[in-house]
């Protein structure tokens, strides 16, 4: 019998996302083991100067890639945690403004953006696997 060759090359393995959310939101960062600085925005590890991630990818008060869309009242999109966090440091008795167009709020519920959250893993995937 023949002994099977190995491969070529060795199987790559899936790209490893990084899950960092902003100090300022109080969250917990949890990074995968690297060597070098660490990284400046939640999913530099997907990143490519070739591909680099579109605006609406990106929560408007943090200016990061969201990894958890909603989409408030005033029919933007934001990161859950940074627009749970400025409604809830709406001033009592007064409405609730939003972020981008300072106009009230109609109301404080918050619906998930799933169309935009699967185009961010999308893009992640393919930036990543670069």
């Amino acid at each position: 019998m023949a002994a099977l060759a190995a491969p070529a090359t060795p199987p790559r393995a899936a790209p490893r996302l990084l899950v960092r959310r902003s100090s300022s939101l109080g969250s917990v960062t949890e990074e995968p083991p690297h060597a070098g600085p660490p990284p400046q925005s939640s999913y530099d590890l997907c990143r490519t100067s070739e591909q680099p991630p579109m605006r609406s990818f990106q929560c408007p008060i943090t200016h990061e890639v969201m990894r958890d869309p909603v989409m408030a009242a005033d029919g933007h999109s934001y990161e859950r945690a940074a627009i749970t966090r400025w409604i809830g440091r709406a001033v009592p008795g007064a409405p609730t403004r939003s972020p981008c167009t300072n106009m009230p709020l109609a109301h404080a519920r918050l619906t998930p953006n799933h169309s935009l959250r699967a185009a961010i893993v999308e893009w992640c995937a393919a930036a990543g696997a670069r």
